[in-house]
């Protein structure tokens, strides 16, 4: 079985969780679950991102973070954060947006950000 997710869509102890299908956990890491992850680093993968824009001129980089309560949002800002003040770049609360993950969403959320030289 393949795990979408962190949550598990009904409650299971640590103990239970032996007893459970084969399961991998994919594009999340929740060490509490105890399952098999295949995942990417996303605040080294976002931090490299911003870098990667900040080389090619941009200064004013906005984020279109995702709901808080999911820990690859949590760690994509961490990374975004890193990166600008790595950059010597003040992170400005006005370019995060916080959304959730449909293209509905997104597109929304990146009328009032931008980026530019």
């Amino acid at each position: 079985m393949l795990l979408l997710g962190s949550n598990f869509p009904f409650e299971v102890s640590k103990e239970e969780q032996h007893h459970l299908p084969p399961m991998v956990m994919a594009n999340e890491f929740f060490p509490a679950l105890e399952l098999p992850t295949v995942h990417i680093d996303n605040l080294t993968s976002a931090f490299e991102a911003v870098h990667y824009l900040y080389q090619l001129g941009y200064r004013q980089i906005s984020c279109i973070a995702g709901p808080e309560q999911i820990s690859l949002s949590y760690y994509r800002l961490q990374g975004y954060i890193q990166a600008l003040r790595r950059n010597g770049i003040s992170v400005e609360s006005s370019y995060i947006t916080r959304n959730n993950f449909t293209y509905e969403a997104r597109r929304s959320g990146a009328g009032g950000v931008y980026s530019s030289a």
